[in-house]
């Protein structure tokens, strides 16, 4: 498959509308976890479940990202016996290292966590799928990279939320309203395994069969050190985009702003989860062109990421702020406040959309430490910022420090990207051959 197939208008288009067919599900399923909990317990889940996104991050090692360029790699004896050994060894290191991070979790809650607002028992209830959610993402970016990015985002994205809706609907018929955390957390544990598992048949069914016979290698130091340093890049831009709640939660103690940033963050998500979906189509794509140091195809897949964005996100965002008033009234009484909040999120992502392909073109240009060290850095900031305007503020103070560290990162990241493609040499060859790439 060349360049211009596998990032054709109708593939992005496909993706972008799935992604916010993705997001209009996840909006219905905060709507009806809103309308079945009371404020304060689904502000109180909505702390437990931002923590347990940041920790996904550290947990899952960055395997998924590592996968990603192992597999798409040009092809070789040596990097085949590395990319056998990867299969068979990550999703084992996976489940060690997450079961031991959820154990680590759980003491500390226990020691500094009195001035949280979130309960011990639910927090064990909800950051106890930690593994699953780990998995989850390791086996979507492995599908993914074998060029089953569409199916793998229909079942991680749709296919879980589905699974939910209808596992929350059965909670409802044997339980009273409203629902706990504990029942709301269960509910949200069996719709995992169950991805996880449709994930993983996926993979057995797309990867190349030369993953499954010939020898391995083990290389654990330098894949873990790799991988973390993905993890690590990538932690600090969750800590900007999930840390709202975790803040309104264990710094301010204030389950119902938790609650409404929520409302805010789930309409606003219809942007991001459109540029996750379009992200799972595109970076395989320039993993491949930064791998070979093409830097026309690097500039062709960036001109076709922002056409998409531009022709798709830009109405979503339009609609998404005329009907802001009556989107926040699904949610029931008290959500109304989030309309300041929301006003910032959305704006935010859809600035967000055009920004984000940098971020891999930095990381994958050789400097991982030094992503690490910019993101780590602005999420300390933004995370500060977070506690000094949410004290003035609320939701709305907090959404307007994520925005502003997010793309001021963003955007810095994507410039560094470009100044560091200036060491590539430039092809003799067209353009039009240099973008005739074969997928592995």
């Amino acid at each position: 498959m060349n360049l211009e197939d596998e990032l054709s208008p109708k593939r992005s288009y496909v993706g972008i509308l799935e992604g916010l067919g993705a997001g209009l599900l996840a909006l219905l399923l905060s709507v009806s976890l809103a309308r079945v909990m009371t404020l304060e317990n689904f502000g109180e889940l909505s702390s437990a479940r931002g923590l347990l996104w940041i920790a996904e991050v550290i947990a899952s090692l960055g395997m998924g990202s590592l996968a990603t360029r192992i597999y798409r790699a040009k092809q070789s004896d040596s990097n085949e016996v590395r990319a056998r050994g990867l299969r068979r060894v990550a999703p084992l290191l996976i489940i060690l290292v997450s079961t031991t991070f959820f154990a680590v979790l759980v003491g500390l809650h226990e020691s500094i966590g009195t001035q949280s607002a979130v309960k011990m028992l639910s927090f064990v209830a909800v950051v106890g799928i930690l593994p699953l959610v780990c998995l989850l993402t390791f086996f979507t970016a492995s599908a993914a990279a074998h060029g089953a990015g569409v199916a793998a985002n229909a079942i991680s994205q749709w296919g879980i939320r589905i699974a939910f809706l209808a596992t929350l609907g059965l909670f409802l018929l044997q339980f009273e309203r409203p629902l706990t955390v504990i029942q709301a957390a269960a509910a949200w544990a069996i719709a995992t395994a169950v991805c996880v598992l449709s994930l993983w048949f996926l993979v057995l069914r797309v990867e190349p069969k030369y993953l499954h016979h010939g020898g391995r290698e083990y290389e654990v130091p330098s894949w873990l050190k790799v991988g973390l340093a993905f993890a690590l890049a990538s932690l600090g831009t969750k800590v900007i985009r999930s840390g709202g709640v975790v803040v309104l939660g264990w710094f301010h103690a204030d389950t119902s702003a938790a609650g409404r940033l929520t409302a805010a963050i789930a309409i606003a998500t219809l942007l991001m989860t459109a540029t996750g979906s379009l992200m799972m189509i595109y970076r395989p794509a320039l993993v491949g062109a930064i791998e070979r140091s093409d830097l026309a195809s690097s500039k062709r897949i960036f001109r076709l990421w922002r056409r998409s964005v531009l022709l798709m996100m830009l109405p979503t965002y339009v609609a998404m702020i005329a009907f802001a008033p009556s989107l926040l009234e699904f949610f029931g009484r008290g959500y109304s406040d989030a309309y300041w909040a929301l006003i910032v999120c959305a704006t935010g992502n859809l600035i967000f959309s055009f920004l984000a392909l940098g971020i891999p073109l930095y990381q994958f240009t050789g400097h991982e430490t030094k992503t690490v060290v910019l993101m780590s850095t602005l999420a300390a900031l933004c995370v500060g910022g977070m506690v000094i305007l949410g004290s003035l503020w609320a939701e709305t103070g907090v959404a307007l420090a994520t925005v502003v560290t997010l793309n001021f990162g963003a955007g810095l990241v994507s410039v560094l990207g470009w100044r560091a493609t200036r060491s590539w040499k430039v092809p003799l060859t067209p353009p039009s051959e240099t973008m005739r790439v074969q997928s592995e």
